[in-house]
């Protein structure tokens, strides 16, 4: 496991050479599988982007998640009813806008 910084970056300095499956995985996102050829050390630089509206991170944007983003809907930080999960879009916010990102992801499954 790796963390991802503040850029959106990742360092996997030191990986052996070899083929290897990326499982990339964020709280409120759908997981991804990506196939990564690592030459000598380091991959190079990998571009992956992953579907918001998994507000619940079980993998799936489903009405469990619609739900929870209902509860939260209008809040800000620092609001009681604030969920960071269901701030889809990450602007402090519980908006149209997370909503969106959810209802265009919805019925969608991330990689197992």
């Amino acid at each position: 496991m790796a963390a991802v910084d503040a850029t959106g970056s990742v360092d996997f300095a030191g990986v052996p050479a070899g083929s290897y499956t990326l499982h990339v995985k964020g709280a409120k996102w759908l997981a991804r599988d990506l196939q990564v050829t690592v030459p000598n050390g380091a991959p190079a630089a990998i571009d992956i982007t992953l579907l918001a509206g998994d507000v619940n991170g079980d993998n799936v944007v489903d009405l469990n998640d619609f739900s929870e983003l209902a509860a939260a809907f209008g809040s800000a930080v620092g609001d009681a009813n604030w969920d960071a999960n269901a701030d889809l879009n990450c602007d402090g916010v519980v908006d149209l806008m997370d909503f969106g990102l959810l209802a265009a992801n919805f019925g969608a499954q991330g990689d197992p």
